[in-house]
C-alpha cells in the first residue's frame, strides 16, 4: 500500500541535512499525499512513513513525520472548543433588551 509514495517520501526526507530542510521535506511529502489520496488515510501513511524512516535510522525524521500537523490539529480543536463554549454561553445569557427609541422633548 502506497509503496511508491513511501519509497519516494522516505528517500526525500531521509536525505535532508538540516532541521529546516527536514520540516520542508515532511510538509512536501505529506501535502503531496493529501492531494493524491485525501485526508482519510493520512494517519496510516504518516505512520508507515515514520516506520520507514526509523528503518533508515533517522529517528528524528520519523518523529517529525509523526508530529507533523499536530500543532495545527490542536489549534483547530481549541478553536472549535471555544466556538462551542461561546454558543453555549449565548444560550444561557439573557436576551438583549430591545432598543427604545429616544424622543425629544420640545
Amino acid at each position: 500500500m502506497y509503496v511508491v509514495e513511501l519509497a519516494r517520501g522516505g528517500s526525500h526526507i531521509a536525505s535532508t541535512l538540516t532541521e529546516a530542510t527536514l520540516q520542508t521535506a515532511v510538509a512536501e511529502v505529506v501535502n503531496e499525499f493529501l492531494q493524491q489520496h485525501g485526508k482519510e488515510r493520512l494517519s496510516v501513511f504518516r505512520e508507515l512513513l515514520a516506520d520507514r524512516l526509523d528503518e533508515r535510522q533517522r529517528p528524528e525524521a520519523a518523529s517529525a513525520v509523526r508530529r507533523f500537523g499536530m500543532a495545527d490539529n490542536r489549534a483547530s480543536e481549541e478553536r472549535h472548543s471555544l466556538q462551542d463554549e461561546r454558543r453555549a454561553l449565548r444560550h444561557t445569557l439573557p436576551a438583549k433588551p430591545k432598543a427604545v427609541a429616544k424622543t425629544r422633548d420640545t
